[in-house]
């Protein structure tokens, strides 16, 4: 799985507030932030970040991934 996101409304995180304009990005089960590899202690908040913006979209939109990108 390869999906891309991009944040569209400030949220405020257990560390801090995320601005709009930042990424995250899914490949294969790792998460990355910003072109960034996420620490695997805050995966359980970015999936269900995620997941929750997967069925309500609020905080982040999805972005479309060029074909040969991957």
């Amino acid at each position: 799985m390869y999906r891309s996101f991009k944040f569209i409304r400030p949220y405020k995180s257990v560390e801090g507030t995320i601005e709009p304009g930042n990424e995250i990005r899914v490949l294969n089960g790792t998460i990355y932030y910003n072109g960034g590899m996420l620490h695997p202690g805050f995966y359980e908040e970015f999936r269900t970040l995620i997941e929750n913006e997967m069925v309500k979209p609020h905080y982040l939109k999805e972005v479309p991934i060029p074909y040969n990108k991957v």
